[in-house]
């Protein structure tokens, strides 16, 4: 896997926000099972996580179907 960050992912029952995993090619390849929480190591800044969850809302929402990620375009 080359990066992972955090993205809104559209599931059949319901939205979260989730770890996404991508590959080289930059294409999501594996996600967190469960939502993330905000929460950190104590030697960490809790606005860190915050500002990293925030990112998710400039991205295209992933909608999850058959245990597949596509892009759906912001306002959809």
């Amino acid at each position: 896997m080359s990066h992972w960050n955090y993205r809104i992912i559209k599931h059949p029952d319901y939205t979260g926000i989730h770890e996404v995993h991508y590959d080289e090619d930059n294409k999501p390849c594996s996600w967190s099972e469960w939502p993330a929480r905000i929460c950190c190591q104590p030697d960490e800044h809790i606005g860190v996580i915050w500002d990293m969850f925030a990112e998710a809302f400039d991205r295209n929402v992933l909608v999850e179907r058959d245990g597949k990620l596509t892009e759906e375009p912001n306002g959809s």
